[in-house]
């Protein structure tokens, strides 16, 4: 890891609007931070318990289309079935792990555990000198500018990419301003655009503030207030 810090991107608005409550779509609480914290942030904490947002077919392939944009041009080609498969998906959840464990440590300014900044690297090729996202079966030019590189197959093309985005992120000097959700029980992480952001989604996090809230002004006997 620590190979490159560049500039880090947000999803577009439209984007942003792909998701809704009242469509019979996937909703992911938060999309639009940089795609490290969009693969991190597909793992909630609901009711106190952890719940995978990516924990079928059906949601994989609708986040990935909602994050091919960012994914294709590192890829050098479309985002392919093979990278859509189910199977892919235990890989998927390896580094997501390790992306929590990694980004938390930056952000902290602490050094990342080293199991977590070993599965990175793996899936970036840095081990074995695979060291870039590439069309599945060719061989480019490094899309860093470094070396040349083979991506021996489309899921690991796709598994570099992502590991290469949180790779960008923990060693982004921005790193160490993002924040996870102030709101009771959330566990989302994001990058604020200024300094008084404290929740992650205007959709679904004010409501807990609200609810906690009365919660606090009930136990000290204290009429809730009405908004």
């Amino acid at each position: 890891m620590g190979r490159h810090a560049g500039k880090v991107t947000f999803i577009s608005s439209a984007a942003r609007g792909a998701r809704s409550k009242g469509s019979d779509r996937p909703f992911f609480p938060l999309l639009g931070e940089p795609l490290a914290l969009d693969l991190i942030n597909t793992e909630v904490t609901v009711d106190g318990w952890p719940v995978d947002l990516l924990n079928d077919h059906r949601l994989w392939r609708e986040w990935l289309s909602y994050q091919q944009h960012r994914i294709a041009p590192t890829l050098g080609g479309p985002i392919t079935d093979q990278m859509r498969s189910v199977l892919v998906l235990p890989q998927v959840r390896g580094l997501r792990a390790a992306a929590r464990a990694v980004i938390e440590a930056s952000r902290r300014g602490r050094p990342a555990a080293l199991d977590a900044v070993t599965i990175i690297d793996a899936m970036m090729g840095t081990e074995t000198g695979l060291a870039a996202p590439a069309r599945a079966g060719t061989i480019i030019s490094d899309w860093r500018g470094d070396e040349l590189a083979l991506a021996r197959s489309g899921a690991e093309a796709l598994l570099a990419a992502l590991a290469c985005a949180v790779d960008d992120l923990a060693t982004n000097p921005e790193a160490a301003i993002i924040r996870q959700c102030e709101a009771p029980g959330c566990n989302l992480l994001f990058l604020p655009r200024h300094a008084r952001r404290r929740l992650c989604s205007s959709w679904t996090c004010p409501s807990r503030v609200w609810a906690a809230g009365c919660h606090e002004r009930r136990g000290q006997g204290a009429e809730p207030r009405v908004y």
